[in-house]
């Protein structure tokens, strides 16, 4: 009996210094990495927040861009930091293709890291030429099974690979997938004619297709996109159900205090979904989405199985 009372007070001891620190918590400046350079996705997406998230929270928010192989770099800092709430990471689904991809990375994405909140997110698309004879992704299909290993479905950067490494695995279309260093390069190309089509993300295109430069064939999520209302996604087409969003989401290392991470998701959510918010993550073609940590959780778990699979079935390998 006295054992037993014995951990209840000190179950309630635990439970009372955790409500106070995360009442007094952040008590200093909080420091998100973005494992990427400086004017990408992420790195966009978090300037965007960290003002406001700084009015909220009460204290600076500090962005640390930290590049560096293909995000892992940045990503292993932020896995190893205290796991105190004081050293986040803005992520994308780099951070479950690339332990998907290669044989050695250093870090779990779900064993490593505690989802906070999705912010925001954005399809990748296939455009194409004006002048290839294929109005839909079914059109180009065709094409490319009528014409074997001649239509180039270009794309730079991994989430992009997985995207058309898919797209191929599940239509059978003969596509010559040609790798890009990233999405700007395979657009140029695209509007140049020197290649047929590419993946590519919503807002890279959205002002080329405005502009009447490529053609938007397709967007590979659940629903059309606000950036690009006239496009059909590719179950519309009759491809099937093929997902590739770009999702932007805050985590934390593992471990930290429940309290915390309690607030810094109430937190985190309420900024992103502040209308003024909302109306910038529009402006740059960024659907504004926010899901909750748990949500996030299944997102991520959704997403390692579904690459995994994927790069086993297709032998996929990184260039």
């Amino acid at each position: 009996m006295r054992k037993r009372l014995l951990i209840a007070g000190l179950t309630a001891l635990l439970g009372t210094a955790g409500g106070a620190y995360a009442q007094d918590f952040p008590a200093r400046p909080i420091r998100v990495v973005v494992p990427y350079a400086p004017g990408g996705g992420n790195d966009v997406v978090m300037r965007i927040l960290a003002p406001r998230l700084s009015e909220r929270l009460g204290q600076t928010i500090v962005v640390d861009n930290r590049a560096g192989a293909a995000s892992v770099l940045g990503t292993e800092i932020v896995a190893r930091a205290q796991r105190d709430g004081y050293a986040l990471l803005i992520s994308d689904p780099a951070l479950v293709i690339n332990p998907a991809v290669y044989s050695k990375v250093p870090y779990h994405p779900v064993k490593d890291f505690e989802p906070i909140a999705i912010v925001a997110s954005t399809p990748l698309m296939i455009v194409s030429h004006p002048a290839v004879p294929a109005q839909s992704l079914r059109e180009i299909v065709g094409l490319a099974k009528s014409q074997p290993g001649r239509i180039v479905l270009a794309y730079g950067g991994i989430p992009a690979q997985m995207l058309a490494e898919l797209f191929k695995l599940r239509t059978a279309g003969d596509f010559n997938l040609v790798p890009y260093k990233g999405t700007g390069p395979a657009l140029n190309d695209v509007v140049a004619g020197q290649i047929q089509s590419t993946v590519t993300s919503t807002p890279s295109a959205i002002p080329l297709i405005n502009a009447g430069r490529v053609r938007a064939l397709g967007v590979a999520s659940r629903k059309r996109t606000l950036a690009a209302p006239s496009v059909p996604t590719f179950i519309e087409a009759g491809i099937g159900e093929i997902i590739a969003e770009n999702w932007y989401g805050i985590l934390a290392p593992a471990g930290i205090p429940a309290a915390v991470r309690a607030k810094l998701e109430r937190e985190v959510i309420a900024t992103a979904q502040l209308p003024e918010i909302r109306e910038r993550f529009l402006a740059i073609a960024l659907e504004p989405t926010t899901m909750n940590g748990a949500e996030f959780k299944a997102v991520i778990d959704a997403d390692l199985k579904k690459w995994s699979s994927l790069v086993k079935a297709a032998k996929i390998k990184v260039e």
